[in-house]
């Protein structure tokens, strides 16, 4: 019991000590093989997303006051089917398009909210990004 607790006191003080070390930036992008900043950035929903290509990168920004956004964009594809039918068996529904794309919400969730993005230029893209309110 005694060596749990030793090793337990010790991961915690690792885990801060990384965190406190981690640079911090307001807008940031990163692979999954970015450990620390996938774990502590990155929302579950966001990880389960569907692996779309075998070319993706996640996001976080938090800047000026706004809502925390989370999301990842998928490189070389554009179709965004499966992003749809991954919101839907979340329990989310089309709300309305806006500028950036598609906006989904729930009403058991109302506190967050995903916009799904199409780009074909420069390059075919496809995003889902998840956002507080």
């Amino acid at each position: 019991m005694k060596k749990l607790a030793i090793f337990s006191g010790l991961a915690i003080v690792i885990v801060t000590v990384i965190y406190l070390l981690l640079p911090y930036e307001p807008e940031m992008t990163y692979r999954e093989s970015d450990r620390v900043r996938y774990h502590l950035y990155t929302p579950e929903s966001i990880k389960q997303a569907p692996r779309l290509s075998p070319d993706y990168t996640f996001s976080h920004s938090a800047a000026n006051g706004q809502p925390d956004t989370a999301g990842v964009c998928f490189s070389g594809v554009s179709d965004t089917a499966a992003l749809k039918q991954y919101l839907v068996l979340r329990g989310y529904s089309f709300a309305r398009k806006a500028p950036a794309g598609e906006l989904w919400t729930s009403e058991r969730s109302q506190d967050v909210y995903f916009t799904v993005i199409s780009r074909v230029s420069p390059g075919k893209q496809v995003c889902l990004y998840e956002s507080d309110r």
